[in-house]
């Protein structure tokens, strides 16, 4: 089995730099912590967002129709209502602001 790397590193980069999505949380996700899931075109995505005790937050991404699990997140952060992070493996960002008490996140 290969890794599923070349299969979808174009779409996530074209997700972390040019796709506008709306992703939508899960009902009671504390915080931000939690599953939101979107689109890019018709590629099914879906974003993992952990939350710490001391308030670090990580986070993975899944591209389920490609069948790429556990996509490693780095630099998650919100400052005030901005959420952000990367995805070193596609070097990618994504830039979103967080809506409706955290269970909507809107960006680029």
């Amino acid at each position: 089995m290969h890794s599923p790397l070349p299969r979808w590193s174009f779409l996530a980069a074209l997700l972390c730099l040019t796709c506008a999505a709306c992703l939508q949380a899960q009902p009671n996700s504390p915080a931000l912590a939690g599953d939101y899931v979107g689109t890019l075109s018709s590629i099914h995505l879906r974003l993992h967002i952990q939350q710490s005790k001391n308030g670090a937050l990580t986070g993975t991404l899944d591209s389920i129709d490609q069948e790429a699990f556990g996509i490693p997140c780095a630099e998650v952060t919100i400052n005030g209502a901005q959420f952000s992070f990367s995805i070193p493996a596609v070097h990618g960002t994504y830039k979103g602001e967080i809506l409706a008490g955290g269970l909507t996140i809107s960006g680029i």
